[in-house]
């Protein structure tokens, strides 16, 4: 401190050479610091204590020891410690926690976790794993350190909580503004990190999730991924749809995917090579929920099985995409060799068949009664008018245990099917006796009897049969076919536009259910195959008369045929020999 005359007091660089004309009083200073300021590193590795003198502008920097003392779901704590003219100081600060998990590009952190994205549609709660969208609007991005890979939500577990994902309200996920760097973009994708850990992710919520993408460009296009032991989708509604033709996968599971509690899934893949709709090991689909796999390619991996209760449920093929001519899967072929699935609760009812519509008179036709698995007794109940003008009332009551009833399992349902041959008669000397039949059955516990209804579900099923004295009475107006025999197969145009759809009316006899079309496509060589039975609803009108039935089907003609030629089939125990037809498409 220099002391001026006039008692005037300032510091500054004293030189003696160049103020020789100023008195120099030097003065005594004592230090007294204020406590710290503390100067943290980002990372909260290390700190730093600032002491400051009261009395003029000196400062003591002490270096801190750090040390981690405790955290909250979101954030790190950290102690600082420093010890300066014989006194301790201490300090905390919080560092936000950095989870595997990626929005949009967006690491999830302490810091960002209530709204990751910034406008209310995304939240992460760490306690609970569960990341929750509410009308979230997702683009696919890169994440920093890869430029060949998008994500819209990516997820590498490495803690043992499930990781839940709840929907609520209209969410999409799309990649509209993909990066020229990129080969391959996963919507969700879900990765065990450490293979003693399962995250076994769960997509629930009332909401929906709509995936959009656009594979043509890339290498490979994924909609949801999943390494986890079991992908479930919970009461949620699921729309895949992946355009382009590059390979992609709608959903791909290593191992079980599982649809419950009224969820609804539909996933449409394009047609690029080693494209699937859905991959898994398995899959199980709950009576109350849907799944609906369409691919231009294959619509289910092969390498997929369904479990025992999805099995029991209605399963429809086709061979196109557009599934207009599915029908219920047979089981004869696997289902990855079809481009159309579709699973969904079916009720399985009762129904009876009967094996002629005419028999000798003191002769056995065979009853085929499916019912459910729980019945006692199946009654058969009939009627006819006698010679003499008088209804008589026929009943036939069968107990599971009669040594005439023969039970077998109606495979992957809930019903079972009893084969009973029943002897026709009828009383008085005429030449023949027109008998009306309906089945019943009494389940367990059951003291009512319940009706085998007719497909409308409306009116009770029933089956008329021509008892006849000998067998020249029961010779019907169409002596000269055989039993399920096809008479004729006209189309209504000789020429159509592709995807057109015009008549063709196809003429059986009256014990023909069902009929088939079929052609070899002349672009790709393989064989196209629609099958309609009586109530398919491309059957316009079916009109039957003294044992002829006419078929008007309001056909579609997809593609051209090698040589404009279609084949007409009809089945009985097997497919009938064919008849052909030509029709130019153009």
């Amino acid at each position: 401190m220099i002391c001026f005359p006039n008692n005037e007091i300032d510091s500054f660089d004293f030189d003696p050479a160049l103020n020789a004309d100023k008195e120099v009083i030097f003065v005594s200073h004592t230090h007294i610091y204020t406590g710290p300021v503390w100067v943290w590193s980002d990372d909260c590795a290390s700190a730093q204590a600032v002491f400051t003198c009261t009395g003029c502008e000196d400062t003591q920097t002490v270096e801190a020891a750090v040390t981690q003392t405790g955290n909250t779901n979101t954030h790190l704590i950290y102690t600082a410690e420093a010890a300066f003219e014989d006194d301790t100081y201490s300090d905390t600060a919080q560092k936000a926690m950095g989870w595997n998990m990626h929005v949009s590009g967006i690491q999830v952190t302490g810091d960002n976790c209530n709204d990751v994205l910034g406008d209310g549609s995304v939240k992460y709660d760490v306690a609970t794993n569960t990341l929750t969208l509410t009308d979230a609007v997702i683009e696919t991005a890169l994440r920093s350190g890869d430029n060949e890979n998008e994500f819209g939500i990516r997820y590498n577990v490495n803690r043992g909580a499930r990781l839940k994902i709840v929907l609520n309200g209209i969410n999409s996920i799309v990649n509209t503004e993909t990066a020229g760097s990129v080969v391959r973009v996963f919507v969700i994708a879900v990765y065990n990190a450490n293979s003693s850990v399962d995250c076994n992710p769960l997509i629930s919520g009332s909401g929906t999730l709509n995936i959009t993408l656009g594979s043509d460009g890339l290498t490979e296009c994924i909609g949801i991924h999943s390494s986890g032991s079991a992908l479930t989708v919970n009461e949620s509604r699921i729309n895949i749809g992946i355009d382009g033709s590059s390979s992609s996968q709608g959903i791909h599971a290593n191992h079980s995917i599982i649809v419950e509690n009224g969820a609804q899934a539909v996933i449409t893949t394009g047609s690029g090579n080693g494209t699937v709709s859905l991959y898994a090991r398995s899959l199980s689909v709950s009576e109350d929920s849907s799944v609906k796999v369409i691919s231009a390619v294959s619509a289910v991996s092969s390498v997929c099985s369904l479990t025992e209760s999805t099995l029991m449920l209605g399963i429809d093929t086709a061979p196109d995409i557009s599934g207009e001519n599915s029908a219920e899967w047979d089981r004869s072929a696997s289902l990855s060799s079809y481009k159309y699935v579709h699973i969904r609760y079916v009720e399985r009812k009762a129904s009876a068949e009967l094996s002629a519509d005419r028999v000798v008179k003191g002769q056995s036709l065979t009853w085929t009664v499916k019912v459910p698995d729980d019945t006692t007794w199946v009654r058969f109940s009939g009627t006819y008018t006698d010679s003499a003008g008088n209804q008589v009332n026929l009943t036939l009551n069968y107990k599971r245990t009669n040594t005439a009833v023969v039970i077998t399992d109606e495979p992957y349902t809930s019903l079972e099917v009893w084969t009973v041959d029943t002897r026709f008669s009828y009383a008085g000397t005429g030449q023949s006796s027109l008998q009306n039949w309906s089945v019943q059955y009494k389940p367990k516990g059951s003291k009512e009897w319940l009706s085998v209804m007719s497909d409308d579900g409306e009116s009770e099923l029933v089956k008329t049969v021509l008892v006849g004295k000998t067998a020249d009475v029961l010779v019907p107006p169409t002596q000269g076919y055989d039993k399920y025999s096809l008479i004729s197969a006209v189309p209504g145009k000789e020429s159509v536009s592709a995807g057109e759809r015009s008549q063709v009316t196809v003429m059986t006899t009256d014990d023909v259910s069902k009929i088939r079309i079929c052609y070899v496509d002349a672009a790709t060589g393989k064989t196209k195959s629609y099958a309609f039975q009586t109530t398919s609803t491309s059957v316009k009108s079916l009109e039957s008369e003294n044992g002829i039935s006419t078929w008007v089907i309001d056909f579609k003609f997809i593609a051209p045929a090698v040589d404009s030629t279609y084949s007409v089939q009809c089945r009985g125990t097997q497919w009938g020999e064919a008849q052909t037809f030509t029709v130019t498409v153009k």
